[in-house]
């Protein structure tokens, strides 16, 4: 015969918890432009709400911060660099499925020297909002989005990319 169990306590339910799910945005950006220089060179980077919820995003574009490869191959950041705080009344509200832009100058945002050389440039825009902080404890997406496609710039004025230094010729 078996041994007798203990009697167990009922458990109690379970009340099923609700998954909070993740924002999903995705960004674009402008994909080619051609200008005399930085100063005519305007690029616009969107995000879209792939969620099913609305997202509460500060999405300024003190926001964008763009990564610069030269014709040379040197790379500079473009961009204001750490955190902001914005008024609640300057949040984006993205329902679901819609988007929203902002275009900026790249002769204003970018180090002086970051577009001096001729030629084509390639350009990745991402949107940080790690570490901004909103008045009136909104909750805001505090994260990265990253372009996946670069934007390419030619640029007709400047210096002509450094070439090679070349070997001399023993015969």
């Amino acid at each position: 015969a078996a041994p007798p169990t203990a009697p167990t306590a009922p458990t109690a339910p379970t009340a099923p918890t609700a998954p909070t799910l993740a924002p999903r945005l995705t960004a674009t950006q402008t994909r080619w432009l051609d200008a005399r220089s930085a100063d005519a060179a305007t690029i616009t980077v969107t995000i879209k709400n792939e969620s099913s919820r609305t997202v509460a995003l500060a999405f300024r574009p003190s926001s964008i911060a763009l990564f610069v490869t030269t014709p040379s191959g040197a790379t500079a950041r473009c961009g204001t660099a750490g955190a902001t705080g914005l008024a609640r009344e300057l949040v984006t509200f993205l329902r679901p499925g819609r988007s929203a832009s902002h275009s900026v100058v790249l002769g204003r945002v970018c180090p002086w020297d970051a577009f001096d050389e001729r030629g084509v440039y390639e350009i990745r825009a991402s949107v940080d909002n790690r570490g901004t902080t909103v008045s009136g404890d909104l909750d805001t997406f505090a994260g990265v989005v990253d372009s996946p496609s670069p934007t390419q710039l030619r640029q007709r004025a400047g210096a002509p990319p450094p070439t090679p230094a070349l070997r001399p010729v023993l015969e």
